[in-house]
């Protein structure tokens, strides 16, 4: 997770891309990290980059429309939340465990953008129409979640689009919160 989780961010304001990532609890210590990220091909190739390059931690590939990068950690929770084992928690996301059978995940996308000036990202704020981030989180069941819980009640997923990221009037919204059931 230590570049599936901020890898994304790096590229999230800098071209037409949508990133999805889901934190999986698959046990009662274990879980797994896949990202995807898919920008346009005329972007990544104005980079300059290599497949290689544009996804060194992951595995890329270069379709006849898009760049997709797709990134993938699993360790045990107790590494995560101590940050060790290849992952890193940055600012804004937070892994907690509450008690012995659950999690409580929060993941601030403000705070993560940190105090970025995003007044020449606004200007181009009709770049990134139809653009997305979206996080998501599963476990056994999803107790509570401020972002939408799946019919299964296994999933809650937030989706936040990158056209309200760089508009001030709107910005990152409140904090996603997802409390956990592990299985």
């Amino acid at each position: 997770m230590k570049r599936a989780l901020i890898f994304p961010l790096l590229f999230l304001l800098s071209a037409c891309i949508d990133v999805d990532m889901l934190v999986d609890f698959t046990g009662q210590n274990e879980a797994t990290a896949p990202a995807e990220m898919r920008m346009a091909r005329d972007f990544f190739e104005m980079t300059g980059q290599s497949v290689e390059d544009g996804c060194e931690d992951g595995v890329g590939e270069l379709t006849e429309t898009h760049f997709i990068c797709r990134v993938e950690e699993s360790g045990t929770i107790d590494e995560i939340v101590a940050g060790e084992g290849g992952f890193e928690m940055e600012d804004g996301l937070g892994i907690e465990r509450v008690g012995s059978d659950q999690v409580r995940v929060t993941i601030d996308l403000g705070e993560m953008m940190g105090d970025d000036d995003m007044s020449g990202a606004a200007e181009m704020k009709e770049m990134f129409a139809g653009h997305a981030f979206k996080f998501s989180v599963r476990g056994a069941e999803i107790i509570e979640s401020t972002g939408e819980i799946s019919s299964d009640g296994t999933t809650a997923s937030i989706t936040v689009p990158l056209e309200d990221l760089v508009d001030p009037a709107v910005g990152p919204g409140e904090p996603f919160v997802s409390l956990i059931q592990l299985p």
